[in-house]
């Protein structure tokens, strides 16, 4: 894990300039369970580097993780604003083509928010409200396959119509399963990422 004290001061910032974008306004239908709010951080790196790649543009078999790097956090606020925060993540892949490896280069840094809703265990993310402020690159071989900073092309349930997913959540621990989305192997895990004592 990459220092949590910085990664909850940039997020933070993240959290109150999007806030000042009118963002904390957005209602939700429902009351949020007092569980889910806070900022995350990703404790499935793999996981997550998967639900990274467009659905069918690999056979997920011939993927072997190598490792990540940086740090991605989600912030769910109590009147529904979710944050994506990535500093510096980058993530890889050996890629193996019969007898050959490539290596798959992801890389994602920068903020988005959106809107989302929870009813029971099911959230939903309704509409982007900022993504001008992400970008993500996959590169494969030193070859870009994709270079985008729309959010809605790449981070795990900002993806249409992949923006249902089911959750639990504990104090220290949040689950997150995308429904229906073919990369989604296994859930996304994050863990709760506290406040820095003043």
């Amino acid at each position: 894990m990459l220092r949590k004290g910085l990664f909850g001061a940039v997020l933070a910032l993240a959290l109150l300039l999007s806030a000042c974008n009118g963002l904390a306004s957005t209602p939700t239908p429902t009351p949020v369970p007092a569980c889910i709010v806070g900022l995350w951080e990703v404790a499935s790196p793999e996981a997550f580097a998967r639900q990274l790649l467009p659905p069918g543009s690999f056979d997920m078999d011939t993927l072997h993780f190598k490792g990540a790097a940086g740090a991605v956090g989600y912030a769910f606020s109590a009147d529904g604003v979710l944050t994506v925060q990535a500093l510096n993540w980058m993530g890889q892949f050996d890629v193996r083509d019969r007898e050959i490896l490539y290596a798959l280069n992801l890389s994602m840094v920068g903020f988005a928010s959106g809107a989302y809703t929870l009813e029971g265990d099911t959230l939903r993310v309704n509409e982007v409200k900022d993504s001008s402020g992400i970008s993500f690159q996959a590169m494969m071989d030193q070859e870009t396959m994709m270079d985008s900073i729309n959010v809605q092309d790449f981070a795990p349930l900002f993806v249409a119509p992949f923006t249902v997913g089911r959750i639990t959540c504990s104090e220290t621990e949040l689950r997150l399963e995308i429904l229906n989305l073919p990369t989604a192997q296994e859930p996304l895990v994050f863990v709760r990422v506290k406040p820095k004592a003043t």
